[in-house]
């Protein structure tokens, strides 16, 4: 029988997969560069090497998207970015202290729920949650969080107000058939604001493992 991963081992998971994405994500912004060097310095640029760069950008794309969907853990591409402008004008208001701010403004908690928007989700995602598509379940994604998800919510929250690069919390979730599961859910959180636009979140299902731990 298979041993059941540790917490340690689930994160080193999740960090192997942030560095593939990080290089790949570098390889892509170098290709992109070298493909607009091409087009500045010339109005007639050779068509050879803007081939070249072209299918490059296409290949590391390609990659990625392979790497996203074929990964055998849950991965959430979300957009957090007007999440974080927001944490960043209450900064700019005087707000010092955001666990007790949000404590007070419980609303506002909500808001800011609002503001995240997840843009796809990998295969493994589905065959956790037991749900038939990607539209089906991002449109019905708030029926898949379950117990003290406002919690983990402000957590998350005050990880990012706190720019700390990376949060790993326990959560519950419930799949379409309406059964529960914890998990561990884990984001390294962007350096820069422009990153916030596509942050990796992973949900590892840690039940049996949480179980046996609980015995």
């Amino acid at each position: 029988m298979a041993k059941e991963p540790s917490y340690d081992e689930l994160e080193n998971q999740y960090k192997s997969l942030l560095a593939m994405h990080k290089d790949l994500e570098i390889k892509c912004q170098q290709s992109e560069a070298s493909l607009a060097q091409v087009v500045k310095q010339s109005s007639s640029p050779d068509l050879a090497v803007f081939s070249k760069s072209q299918a490059r950008l296409i290949e590391i794309e390609t990659t990625y998207r392979n790497l996203f969907e074929n990964a055998g853990i849950s991965i959430w591409n979300e957009d957090l970015y007007s999440l974080y402008q927001t944490l960043e004008q209450f900064r700019s208001e005087g707000v010092t202290d955001l666990r007790r701010f949000l404590k007070d403004n419980p609303e506002v908690v909500f808001d800011l729920v609002t503001k995240v928007k997840v843009l796809n989700v990998n295969k493994a995602t589905l065959k956790l949650f037991g749900s038939g598509t990607e539209e089906n379940f991002i449109n019905n994604i708030s029926y898949s969080f379950g117990e003290g998800a406002m919690d983990v919510f402000v957590d998350e929250l005050i990880a990012i107000w706190d720019k700390k690069s990376f949060i790993c919390s326990k959560a519950n979730y419930i799949k379409t058939s309406g059964e529960k599961i914890k998990a561990l859910i884990s984001i390294a959180i962007p350096e820069k604001a422009e990153d916030f636009k596509s942050v990796p979140v992973t949900i590892q299902d840690i039940t049996e493992l949480d179980y046996k731990e609980d015995r």
